[in-house]
């Protein structure tokens, strides 16, 4: 993101290299920026849960595409069907804050995790 504001975005299962096509829509997930801070949250659809979550929030652009190393790891048990974290970042080299958000999902006519 460049600036303060709130973008919400759909959470796929089974999509590899974002070919949504060959998956499943299970929820979202929304960010809301107000420039020092940020919130992640993940929604999901009924019948849908999450086994765990991955977030990457910095200002700098992500060295990484493996979830497990983007700095924020979470496992639920039991499943979660919502979940919200807050991170302290901001734009100190002018190319905005960098956000990817990943997850392991469950439910009807999932067959493969996220």
């Amino acid at each position: 993101m460049t600036s303060a504001g709130e973008a919400s975005y759909e959470l796929w299962t089974g999509a590899g290299l974002n070919y949504t096509s060959k998956g499943k829509l299970v929820g979202s997930v929304t960010v809301n920026y107000s420039g020092t801070q940020a919130t992640v949250t993940y929604t999901l659809n009924s019948g849908f849960s999450i086994e765990e979550a991955h977030i990457f929030a910095g200002d700098f652009k992500p060295t990484t595409l493996a979830p497990g190393q983007y700095g924020h790891t979470v496992y639920f048990d039991p499943f979660a069907t919502s979940y919200t974290a807050t991170f302290d970042v901001s734009d100190s080299n002018g190319d905005g804050v960098w956000f990817i958000a990943h997850a392991v999902a469950y439910g009807p006519g999932v067959t493969n995790p996220l």
